[in-house]
Formats: structure tokens, C-alpha cells, sequence
């Protein structure tokens, strides 16, 4: 009895003192928090705050690089007294629960600093580019890569002056007075500029054109973000500071057998002209990267370049039948169009000794033709400065044929097959130029680049014959009189023998 009530009083003593304490720092306690405690280090928002003091550089003195800098960055951390409130809340499985947060905050005229440092390229230089290097992209920030290699390269103030320091005189000739110079030499945006070399801006003699149209085709060639290589992949589709034109980026993965192994990299497209040099200038605004060619642009979508086409009529009633349309308006993604021309369905027509376009205009053959056209269009904007490249690209067409025989491992193999060949078209590169369709129906390009807003379009010597599709039996009941029908366009080849 008697110790029990000592502890008691131990206990009630051990509260008043406690009492007495917060009362003399002008705060009560409830439970484990002060409710006006002066003066505390309350760092949650919106209560608490931090602000960067000051940013020094000091050069690294035992790094093998240059120009690498230990930045040391000094921040201010204020002090609140912080009024806390009591809310609780009740749980299905702990029953009620109380928490204290912050309801009111005064701000203290006490506050403490302290010190962060990290080393980083001094002010006015950045590290080497070299983005094909994949150990470049992973290990370019840390420290010991930039212990190793420092910061060779300088950083300019403005892309005219990049465009100046590379030597492309050509370019910067035909900026002279014209709008797009004092934009480049704004320094409160942002710019990336795709700049050909001097012989192919003296080779397109564009001097005689009028100052509206140099600053419309050189406006084509900038961006306004900054965009370095490593953050341009395949498909990628950017508009210019000309409103309704684009950029379009096609990569292409190779490899190469060096050193008993096989190296992997990449070659990038700008609107089919490849990029000669990466990131090779980097300024404050901006950077300016070279490419081998002048970009050709244009504000109309696919549909649009058809159907003002006087040699593709055929294609555009063909496009509106099956329904079409909003895939070839869409803005992404990027597509290819391999157009057969006029001339090439008739020949086509003539050869099968039937009237492709009556049948493919038949209510009964709607999803045929979808095939149909659907085998004329590839994924990306394939230019023909990647199309050399090429051995094969995916279409957007697929036409499952399916066998139904007992066993599931017949039929997925055989639909797994069958698949992939309806979405393979085969690219071929001759001294006669490029061919799409592959074996006894490989179909010249009769013209190059056509460009869209949306992709790019390429005229064919023939239509492409998709391997799922049997034009003989879907158009047999559209004869013409054709003496001299001879079959060119081989049908595809027949179904395998089913697995047993």
C-alpha cells in the first residue's frame, strides 16, 4: 500500500515539473507535443523554409580534367513557433487515432546555414558530347567521370555566335538582316538549330530568293527548345518556329563486329538527312547540331498532299471508300505512304486481266481494301536517306489467317506465322534506285519525299501485293478484256499443309 501510493506521487511531482518547465518556455504539453513552443526547427510545409544564401566555385586542384569546379552551395533554414491542434480520426482496425499538425506559424529572426557541395563543369564549360558512348550517358554526371575527363568544351552566349565558331558562314550569310538573326540572338529563350554545311547551302543557290522565303525555310531548320541528341528517338515528330512544320526523327540501330564482338550505335534522320554532327556547339540559349542536308517541310497532311495529287485520284476514292480518312489526318504518329499512282493500278489492273479499282470500290470487298491500303503504309517517316538502310519495315496491315485443328500448338504456330508476313514488307536498294515489296513484286520509288505535317509519301511503279490477300479469287467476278494479260503480279503463296 505504501509503495504503491509512493508511486503516485513520484508520478504527480514527475508531471508538475514538467508543467512548470513548458509554462516557463510559454508552451503546454498535450500528450507528446508543445502547443506554442518558440522558436522550433519545423521544416513540413507550408511551415517550413529553405532558401539558397549563396553559390561560390572553387577550381578543383587535384582533378585531371579541366575546368571542373566544387560548387558550394549555402542555405538558410529560418525557425517558426509553431502552433500545433490535435485531430483525430477513427480506423476500422486501430479504433481512434490522434495526430497533431501545424495550424499556425510565427516566423523567428533565428535561423541557421549550413553547406552542401558537389563537384560539377566550372561557369562557361560543359563535358565532352559524345552521346553514341553509352557509358557517356550514364556516367557524365558523377564525379569520378568528371574527375577523369573534365569539361573541355565552352559554353557560348548566344547560337549565332555557335553558328559563327563552327564556320558555317553560308547559314549565318543568309541570316543576315533578316528576323530569325535577332532571335537567335535572344538569350531569354531557348533554341536548337539544325544547320547544313556550307556545300549544300552554296549548291542550293538560295540567293536569289526573297528575305519572306529565306527566313520561312531557315525558321524550318530551329526549334524553339532546347533539344540535345540524346533526347532525340525514332518517331519523334517537333515543331519548328514555323507554325503546321515539323521536324521528323528517324533512328536506325546497327552493329558492327569490332574487336571479336559486336558494337552497337545509331545513326539519326532529320526529314531524311542524317546527323552529321551531334550537339556541336552548346550555347546559353541553345545548341546547334549539323546535318547533310536542307530540310523540305510541309503544313498538309497526307491526306491532304493525296487528294490534291492529279496522278493519285484512284487512291483518294480509294481512301474515302474504306473509310480512312481520319488515319491519314491524324497528327501521330508518324506514317509512310508508298501511293501507287494512276498509271500503276491500271497497269496493275491490266496485267491481273481484272478491274482492281471496281472491285476494291465493292461494298462486299470493304475490308479487303482496308488490307489493301493498310500493306501501303509503314510506322515512322522513312525518308529515303533511311530507307537505303532498310531491309524490311512493318506495315499497318494484318490479316490473321487462323487454322482450327485440335492441339493448340498447330495454331498458334501457324497464326504466329502468318502474323509476321502479313506485316513484313522487304526494302531493297539497286543502281536502279529503291524497291518496296521484295521477290517477283518488287516496286520501284518513282518519286522521293514527298514531304507531310504527319509523314511523308513516296509514289510507286505498282501497287504491293499483300501476301494474305488474294486478289485473283477476291476479284473474280471483275474481268476485263485484256488480250495481252500476262499476270505479272505473282498471288501470294499458298497455306502450308497443316501440322499433324
Amino acid at each position: 500500500m505504501t509503495a504503491s501510493i509512493n508511486s503516485s506521487l513520484f508520478l504527480l511531482s514527475f508531471f508538475v515539473v514538467i508543467a512548470a518547465l513548458a509554462s516557463s518556455v510559454g508552451g503546454t504539453y498535450y500528450g507528446y507535443k508543445k502547443v506554442g513552443s518558440p522558436c522550433t526547427p519545423y521544416l513540413r510545409k507550408p511551415c517550413g523554409e529553405h532558401k539558397v544564401a549563396s553559390v561560390q566555385y572553387y577550381p578543383c586542384r587535384h582533378c585531371k580534367g579541366a575546368n571542373v569546379c566544387k560548387k558550394v552551395t549555402t542555405y538558410k533554414k529560418h525557425y517558426y513557433s509553431c502552433v500545433y491542434a490535435k485531430r483525430c480520426y477513427k480506423s476500422y482496425w486501430y479504433g481512434y487515432t490522434c495526430k497533431y499538425y501545424c495550424k499556425q506559424t510565427d516566423k523567428c529572426d533565428y535561423y541557421k546555414t549550413y553547406k552542401r557541395s558537389r563537384y560539377g563543369c566550372c561557369e562557361g564549360y560543359t563535358t565532352a558530347a559524345s552521346p553514341s558512348d553509352y557509358h557517356h550517358k550514364i556516367n557524365s554526371g558523377s564525379t569520378y567521370y568528371l574527375k577523369r575527363n573534365g569539361c573541355p568544351r565552352p559554353i557560348f552566349n548566344t547560337t549565332l555566335e555557335c553558328l559563327r565558331e563552327l564556320g558555317l558562314t553560308q547559314f549565318t550569310n543568309l541570316l543576315d538582316s533578316l528576323p530569325l538573326e535577332s532571335q537567335l540572338e535572344d538569350t531569354r529563350d531557348t533554341f536548337t538549330v539544325f544547320a547544313p554545311t556550307n556545300e549544300i547551302l552554296s549548291s542550293a543557290m538560295l540567293g536569289g530568293a526573297s528575305d519572306n522565303a529565306k527566313n520561312t525555310l531557315l525558321s524550318t531548320h530551329v526549334l524553339n527548345k532546347d533539344v540535345p541528341a540524346v533526347n532525340l528517338y525514332d518517331g519523334q515528330k517537333i515543331e519548328s518556329l514555323v507554325m503546321g512544320r515539323f521536324i521528323h526523327v528517324t533512328e536506325i540501330e546497327l552493329k558492327k563486329w569490332k574487336n571479336y564482338r559486336y558494337s552497337y550505335y545509331e545513326r539519326i534522320f532529320i526529314n531524311g538527312h542524317e546527323l552529321s554532327s551531334r550537339d556541336a556547339c552548346i550555347a546559353t540559349n541553345g545548341r546547334v547540331h549539323i546535318i547533310n542536308g536542307i530540310i523540305d517541310s510541309s503544313n498538309k497532311t497526307i491526306l491532304q498532299v493525296v487528294a490534291t495529287s492529279p496522278n493519285l485520284t484512284t487512291l483518294t476514292s480509294l481512301v474515302q471508300t474504306a473509310g480512312l480518312v481520319d488515319f491519314f489526318s491524324q497528327p501521330k504518329p508518324l506514317l509512310t505512304l508508298f501511293a501507287p499512282t494512276d498509271e500503276a493500278i491500271q497497269t496493275a489492273s491490266e496485267d491481273l486481266g481484272l478491274d482492281l479499282e471496281k472491285c476494291l470500290l465493292s461494298p462486299s470487298n470493304r475490308d479487303a481494301l482496308n488490307d489493301f491500303l493498310r500493306y501501303h503504309v509503314t510506322c515512322g517517316a522513312e525518308y529515303s536517306g533511311s530507307l537505303v538502310l532498310r531491309k524490311s519495315l512493318t506495315t499497318k496491315s494484318c490479316v490473321r489467317k487462323r487454322y482450327y485443328y485440335y492441339g493448340y500448338r498447330s495454331y498458334y504456330r501457324t497464326h504466329y506465322k502468318y502474323y509476321k508476313v502479313c506485316k513484313r514488307l522487304p526494302v531493297s536498294t539497286s543502281d536502279d534506285g529503291i524497291a518496296v515489296g521484295g521477290g517477283d513484286n518488287d516496286n520501284l520509288i518513282t518519286h522521293l519525299d514527298i514531304p507531310a505535317s504527319n509523314g511523308v509519301v513516296h509514289y510507286i511503279s505498282m501497287p504491293l501485293v499483300n501476301p494474305c490477300l488474294n486478289l485473283n479469287k477476291i476479284c473474280a467476278d471483275f474481268p476485263i478484256n485484256c488480250p495481252n494479260c500476262n499476270n505479272t503480279l505473282v498471288p501470294p503463296p499458298p497455306l502450308p499443309p497443316p501440322p499433324y
